[in-house]
């Protein structure tokens, strides 16, 4: 008898821990805010963050492969953090070819 107890207490064990797990989860959606537009930046803190004097950089451009429907090029220019140089892939799409 005592071995028939244990089987269907772990039933409502195991139903109590599914209910109270979906109750957390639909607790924790509620609590999430989401809004309706983007937030304005705070122009004296915010903006100057992001402003820099803008200058002509010098690109160093590379084709370096060449395929059917597009060609890669390698674009190398110095980063504004001297001595640091970036570097990025750029696929450029044949002229005429689809999507």
């Amino acid at each position: 008898m005592l071995s028939r107890y244990q089987r269907g207490s772990s039933k409502w064990i195991t139903l109590f821990s599914v209910l109270l797990l979906g109750k957390m989860m639909v607790l924790m959606g509620c609590m999430v805010r989401h809004r309706l537009s983007p937030k304005k930046p705070n122009s004296r803190r915010e903006v100057p963050l992001f402003s820099y004097e803008k200058e002509t950089i010098q690109a160093q451009v590379q084709r370096l492969k060449e395929e059917n429907t597009h060609w890669i090029e390698q674009v190398t220019f110095p980063s504004s953090m001297a001595p640091n140089w970036v570097t990025a892939y750029h696929y450029v799409q044949k002229e005429g070819e689809q999507r």
